[in-house]
């Protein structure tokens, strides 16, 4: 089921008190103007500030699916979109498997950045990505 956006700021604070976060004016202005304009929040702060309960408490609240990207150093592109599932593969080819059938969805591991992209039911996902500061500069960029 898919759950309407809040159609005012004082909707989305009741949206956001309904699942237990308390939010000021401001970070409730700037929810709604993420929602309504389909555009990324953007927090920075110290640890347990409630940034990744924010991103929690919209996907409860919208009946949304939460995809988490925890950023580490190494990290890369292709790592956090997907990646195959080389073991899988190789016994299917062992087994007779064709090699266009080795190169199907079946082998394809799906990772956060992939899945925020894909259709949902519910809606658009709310995507976190944590910590991207820890990224090496080319992944953060």
């Amino acid at each position: 089921m898919v759950k309407n956006l809040p159609q005012s700021i004082d909707a989305t604070t009741s949206l956001l008190a309904s699942e237990g976060y308390v939010a000021d004016r401001a970070l409730s202005t700037l929810t709604f103007l993420s929602l309504t304009l389909s555009r990324p929040i953007f927090l920075e702060g110290e640890a347990g500030v409630g940034k990744t309960e924010l991103a929690k408490v919209i996907a409860k609240g919208l009946g949304r699916d939460l995809i988490r990207l925890q950023c580490y150093e190494g990290l890369d592109a292709s790592s956090s979109v997907y990646e195959w599932n080389f073991a899988g593969q190789m016994l299917a080819m062992r087994n007779g498997a064709e090699q266009a059938d080795i190169y199907s969805e079946k082998y394809l591991i799906k990772r956060a950045l992939l899945q925020a992209v894909e259709p949902h039911t519910a809606g658009p996902p709310v995507l976190l990505i944590d910590e991207i500061d820890r990224t090496d500069a080319p992944f953060e960029a």
